[in-house]
């Protein structure tokens, strides 16, 4: 316990005395509409929790009245709010809902009391979550039941939200200006050496035809920077690799090294643009890459182009899609693809009257509809049924109306609150009538996608792994302060604030990290692998 009220404390804030109450027997639904609190993170954009569409189908769907009680949007303050609840023994909401609880402490709050156990519940009252756990592949399917369970006493103290094979999963995305390889006659990079021409190329011959060097070759932060990596060694931040069942560290590989002296020399030479180090605010970029009443300013750029990129011009018509760039070592060449997204937003506490009504309620975020409605809003007003192809090219059926019930309005709770999210459920069908930025972006998910489903993968990865107690609370305590280390220092490396070649400096790097504990972490994760 003592390890634990340390951890929280690190994380959130400590937990206190904790007194524990077991889990209820699984009882009958009750016949007449009960009253059910939910705990949920509050948004600003809701207009009104209550007279929302989305509470109203909730409400119709699972025969429940809701409450709310409402904490802040904030994940480390929700969490903190709800330990300080726990720890003054103050009543807790029937259901905590939308909260992005880790593995460990959720098990936690569960063997403490505070949440109870859902195994009984899930086999009486969650055929939707059953039947959705089908529509995953195989393994994927493997991996969300076990890190849903406690490890030792497979106990479910909380039903997970999956986000799974859709394009958020992609990692690393990169665009070209496709205008400026036409104007110079230039064809898509592939490998590092066609990359460093084309940069130069397009610092220097003007390809946006206005006669001055105003252009901006290549801009992005750690997104550029894991791009031109990942053609050197396999890079995935916070992820180690694994070859032969041995799992090995790529941060302590020369080719790794090679990499961000390559990149260094792309700043150096000013094809990677040293703004990329300075701009800390999303609209700088979009006034770079997709400038009002002009045409782009840059070459390349990485992240998700809807972010990245204003929708009242037509700058995305520029871009076309780029490819993971060859081997250059024999240990590189490859595209990212993250796991799936895996969270436990919903849980069951102590004070729930109906524990039953409440399963059920939750149970009812993995329906199809339920899910796309959660992200699309109104069903038949913000988005309409109708099966096709989605910009990945595979099943969907959504057809949207309205593309801002999402972000604002009284359609939803402007969050992806539980439930397994798909390309079918998730994604939706483009319309030709769209606007032309719609048209372009889904232009864009296409061709990333296939992109990406054509890369180079590795056969052995060191994820989807399952922890004990012990060495997660060892992941938690330095995984987070390692991550950020080593994106500082590759940024000041790659920006030439510290010189790569410098054997001292490179070596220094290598030993903080070893006494931050990554070598570790890496014993750790070769435990957990083997377990697999």
């Amino acid at each position: 316990m003592k390890k634990y009220i340390s951890l929280v404390l690190a994380l959130v804030m400590a937990l206190g005395i904790l007194a524990g109450c077991g889990a209820k027997d699984v009882e009958e639904l009750p016949g007449e509409t009960v009253t059910i609190t939910v705990g949920i993170p509050q948004n600003s954009n809701v207009v009104d929790y209550y007279e929302n569409a989305f509470t109203k189908y909730l409400e119709e769907q699972a025969n429940v009245k809701l409450e709310f009680m409402l904490f802040s949007n904030a994940r480390s303050e929700y969490l903190q709010q709800l330990a300080l609840m726990c720890s003054a023994n103050e009543k807790l909401p029937d259901v905590i809902l939308g909260f992005e609880f880790d593995q460990y402490i959720m098990n936690q709050y569960g063997e403490d009391g505070y949440f109870i156990d859902l195994t009984d519940y899930i086999e009486a009252y969650a055929p939707n979550y059953k039947a959705q756990l089908e529509n995953l592949d195989a393994d994927i399917k493997e991996y969300v039941v076990d890190k849903s369970k406690h490890l030792d006493t497979g106990a479910y103290y909380g039903m997970p939200r999956v986000l799974c094979e859709a394009f958020d999963d992609l990692q690393s995305v990169a665009y070209i200006n496709k205008s400026w390889l036409n104007k110079l006659g230039l064809q898509v990079p592939t490998t590092v050496d066609e990359l460093k021409t084309v940069l130069t190329a397009f610092m220097t011959q003007d390809p946006n035809d206005n006669g001055e060097a105003d252009e901006i070759p290549m801009l992005g932060s750690e997104g550029v920077i894991n791009y031109l990596l990942n053609a050197f060694v396999r890079y995935e931040q916070l992820t180690f690799n694994v070859t032969d069942g041995k799992v090995w560290d790529p941060v302590k590989t020369d080719e790794f090294r090679q990499g961000v002296i390559f990149a260094n020399e792309l700043v150096k030479s000013g094809g990677y643009s040293k703004l990329s180090f300075s701009i800390n605010s999303t609209s700088e970029y979009k006034n770079l890459i997709s400038p009002v009443g002009a045409s782009s300013k840059v070459g390349i750029f990485t992240g998700n182009h809807v972010v990245m990129t204003n929708p009242a011009t037509d700058a995305k018509k520029e871009f076309t899609a780029l490819p993971a760039l060859g081997d250059a070592t024999g240990k590189g060449g490859y595209t990212i693809v993250n796991d799936p997204s895996i969270a436990w937003t919903a849980c069951i506490t102590k004070d729930c009257k109906y524990p039953a009504a409440a399963m059920k309620l939750i149970d009812t975020f993995y329906m199809d509809e339920t899910i796309s409605r959660q992200r699309f809003g109104e069903k038949d007003v913000d988005w309409t049924y109708k099966e096709g192809k989605n910009a990945c090219g595979t099943d969907s059926y959504v057809n949207i109306v309205n593309g801002e019930a999402f972000f604002s309005g009284n359609s939803t709770w402007c969050r992806n609150m539980c439930g397994i999210m798909t390309q079918w459920n998730y994604l939706d069908v483009p319309e030709a009538a769209v606007t032309s930025n719609a048209v372009e972006s889904q232009r864009l998910v296409a061709e990333q996608w296939q992109l990406v489903q054509a890369g180079k993968k590795p056969e052995e990865r060191a994820t989807r792994l399952v922890y004990t107690p012990d060495e997660y609370a060892i992941r938690e305590m330095k995984s987070g302060n390692i991550s950020s280390y080593i994106s500082e220092q590759v940024i000041l490396f790659v920006s030439g604030e510290k010189d790569p070649k410098d054997d001292a400096a490179w070596n220094e790097f290598l030993t903080t990290l070893d006494g931050q504990g990554r070598s570790e972490l890496m014993e750790i994760c070769q435990q957990a692998y083997d377990r697999k």
